[in-house]
């Protein structure tokens, strides 16, 4: 998990990272704990067995602190290993248990209560209801914004390259390519989140000349920031760079123009330059 090292937190690593990946979801992993308990106790033949198989296996080989400790490290999985508690059947053994336990009462109305009150733990306890009843809707079919079908729109009808190079600020950045792949992107993904402060990527640093250049085009492109002309200029160069979209609320629009970046054309929210090299 991001920020969660096996250097400092040493045999909690495990607790640390579940703790951090269940969030305000953790009782229904208590839960699940719970339900196993009871599975081991009460043994039935109906099945369940299969469940506390599967959960002792895993805690005696990827969730074992001991071998944790050393193996994980070994293979550099610190900041991934959360992705293995998506092995823990949780779901599949709260919706049996649940359904167990609805069955168990004599009377109808004692197993229609429990349902109730089984449903209303889920409701409550889950996904927001906000969320549920207001949720995002896209903007158009493509599932992106419409600032970025238009800005597109834009390159292309100014560029004479088939597959131009543009630098798109962070929130289209990640999916550009994804509604059009003729586009190459100037910056790198893993230089953007770097920039943004994830503590997951690995092999950057701020001296490194991979990311010095397109750090100079993020700095003036995404965060507005002021920087000596000659390494924004230095930047755009080294990364071949075409096109910029840059926000309207960008403070460097006259800055961004002194480069050599000449507007072609605006959307709601973003104004596209092409650059021109002198």
């Amino acid at each position: 998990m991001p920020g969660i090292t096996i250097e400092e937190f040493g045999f909690t690593f495990i607790l640390e990272a579940l703790e951090a990946y269940w969030g305000d979801a953790l009782l229904f992993f208590l839960l699940f704990l719970a339900a196993v308990l009871s599975m081991l106790l009460f043994r039935r033949k109906d099945g369940s067995g299969i469940f506390v198989c599967v959960f002792f296996c895993f805690l005696f080989t990827i969730y074992n602190p001991i071998l944790v400790r050393f193996l994980v490290q070994l293979l550099d999985m610190e900041t991934v290993y959360y992705r293995l508690f998506w092995l823990l059947p949780v779901a599949i053994v709260l919706a049996w248990y649940a359904v167990h336990l609805c069955s168990l009462p004599r009377y109808r109305w004692a197993r229609v209560l429990l349902a109730a009150g089984c449903a209303a733990l889920i409701l409550l306890g889950g996904q927001p209801l906000e969320s549920v009843w207001h949720p995002a809707l896209p903007d158009n079919i493509y599932k992106v914004s419409d600032d970025l079908v238009d800005a597109c729109s834009i390159i292309h009808r100014d560029s004479e390259e088939e597959q131009p190079t543009v630098v798109f600020d962070t929130n289209m950045n990640m999916v550009a390519r994804q509604y059009d792949p003729s586009l190459l992107l100037a910056l790198d993904r893993n230089a953007v989140l770097y920039r943004a402060g994830s503590q997951t990527i690995s092999g950057i640093n701020e001296d490194s000349v991979y990311y010095r250049g397109q750090k100079a085009l993020m700095d003036v492109a995404f965060y507005g920031e002021e920087i000596p002309m000659r390494q924004f200029l230095a930047g755009l160069r080294w990364r071949e760079v075409d096109y910029l979209v840059v926000p309207l609320n960008n403070p460097l629009h006259s800055y961004i123009q002194e480069a050599g970046c000449v507007p072609v054309g605006e959307t709601e929210k973003y104004v596209v330059y092409r650059y021109e090299q002198a």
